[in-house]
Formats: C-alpha cells, structure tokens, sequence
C-alpha cells in the first residue's frame, strides 16, 4: 500500500484545449498558456480564503466568546477545514475548471527541445 502511494508516476497529463488550430499528434512540443489571472485567482483562492477562515473563526471565538485557549485553537481548525471544503466543493462545480485550464497557444518549434531532453534524462 505503501509502495503505490509513494511510486513514482510518469509525465503528468494535462487536458488543453487548442486556441491554435493546428493539426497537433501525441508527442508533439507545444507551448502552452494561461489566462492572466488564472494563477493569482486560484493561489488567492486555495491558499488565503482557508487561512482567512481559519483566522476569522479564531478571533471570533477568542474575543466573541471569550473561548480558552483550546477551544480557540478547535474553532481555528474548524474554520480552516470549512475553508479547504468550500475550496473542494466549488472547485467541483461545472464549468470551474474551465477558468483554470491550459490552452495550447503554438507548436514549440524546437525552442523548448534541450529542456524537455535534459528534464527525461534526469539532469
């Protein structure tokens, strides 16, 4: 059990769409894309929003309910838990991956060639 938790996988595989048109085939070198805020969004969105809620639910206790010490520190585990739920429970929403995903913008014309090479042979 442990074995297959700890393997090592091979190439990642990501689902792009193709904005480029071009005629692609499987293992073709393509430069892909990501819309602007994309990135930004989505670190604010798993990072900050949980820990947001994990704050928010710890101050409240602490000074609302005048909670100790260890109640203050459940309420903060609980908020951050509602966090990373609502993070997992809308991010299965449909149509919200979409924001997210990679586009192929161009084939890569050998210009990423000797990174991808030296990436397979582990150097």
């Amino acid at each position: 059990m442990l074995g297959r938790l700890t393997e090592r996988r091979g190439q990642p595989v990501v689902m792009a769409g193709n904005v480029s048109g071009e005629g692609l085939a499987a293992g073709d070198t393509v430069v892909l894309g990501l819309r602007d805020d994309a990135l930004v969004s989505a670190s604010l969105l798993i990072y900050l929003l949980p820990l947001g809620l994990m704050l928010l639910a710890s101050l409240s206790a602490h000074l609302l309910l005048d909670a100790a010490d260890g109640l203050v520190a459940v309420a903060g585990i609980c908020g951050l838990l509602a966090g990373f739920g609502w993070v997992a429970r809308r991010s299965g929403q449909p149509g919200w991956a979409d924001r997210y995903r990679p586009v192929v913008l161009r084939r890569a014309n050998g210009e990423t060639s000797g990174f991808c090479e030296a990436e397979r042979s582990g150097t």
